[in-house]
């Protein structure tokens, strides 16, 4: 098979890019096979800047969650689960995979209800 070069860029450099600002975004979801902190470490500024109520993503075996918790809270974010109950509990390094994982500014994750 031939290669094909394919141009990448990370989140922040394409806002950089664009000629218009975005519209207020509110929700992001990652989906990216086990690459979620390639895709974060993309976007610290957007994260940082915009402050989007709510990141989702999916959290794999092979995902180093340690780094993506320091990542999250190198930008001010708590990062949350939800229980079988329904309870959104605080993630820790010891969160179960093979799960959506959600982030949320610090400043509003009191509205989430979230619970040590």
């Amino acid at each position: 098979m031939p290669t094909i070069t394919v141009e990448r860029t990370t989140f922040d450099e394409f806002l950089r890019e664009r000629s218009k600002p975005l519209p207020a975004i509110d929700a992001v979801k990652i989906d990216v096979e086990g690459h979620e902190n390639s895709v974060l470490r993309g976007m610290r500024e957007f994260l940082r800047d915009r402050r989007p109520r709510v990141v989702m993503f999916e959290y794999l075996a092979r995902t180093d969650i340690v780094q993506t918790l320091a990542i999250f809270r190198e930008v001010g974010y708590s990062v949350f689960e939800l229980s079988d109950s329904g309870a959104r509990l605080f993630a820790t390094e010891n969160v179960k995979p093979l799960q959506d994982l959600l982030a949320c500014p610090n400043e509003i994750a009191n509205e989430f209800g979230i619970e040590d």
